[in-house]
């Protein structure tokens, strides 16, 4: 639909202009390339201190 509305490029949902740049693609045909956010960085180990235990 991106193609197909070339002099006007609107979203077909909400109306507004969109261009190719903005746009995210959910589903690919035979398209090996992945997503940059599906690898997510393992998160820092915390710091947690044992309590004091109470007299």
């Amino acid at each position: 639909w991106l193609e197909a509305r070339v002099h006007n490029p609107t979203c077909p949902v909400c109306k507004s202009s969109i261009s190719r740049e903005q746009l995210i693609p959910i589903y690919g045909r035979n398209a090996p390339q992945t997503d940059p956010r599906d690898t997510i960085p393992p998160r820092p180990a915390g710091t947690r201190q044992e309590p004091r235990p109470n007299r």
